[in-house]
């Protein structure tokens, strides 16, 4: 708890809190919150079904596995979130 509070007042303290990229995901943390996990799973099946085992023994994939699951993941649930406000679902986000 004290280290994701030091870090948060850490990057409070430079600019970039002030880029757009800090505000797309101020503006859409819930939504993160919400979406993102469950896309992990679709994530992993399909690297099982393309890769089996191998993914999680072998330290190369393992780490790009975890690199795109967090990107993907990101962007899934940013582009979901945008979505339900476009289409004014209120409930849902």
């Amino acid at each position: 708890m004290l280290s994701v509070y030091v870090f948060s007042y850490l990057v409070s303290k430079t600019r970039l809190t002030e880029s757009r990229v800090y505000e797309v995901v101020k503006r859409n943390s819930f939504g993160i919150y919400l979406y993102s996990d469950s896309w992990n799973y679709v994530i992993l099946a399909i690297g099982f079904m393309l890769e089996g085992e191998r993914l999680l023994t072998n330290n190369a994939d393992a780490i790009m596995l975890y690199i795109v699951r967090f990107v993907v993941t990101l962007l899934v649930s940013v582009g979901v979130t945008e979505l339900i406000r476009r289409f004014k679902f209120r409930h849902l986000c």
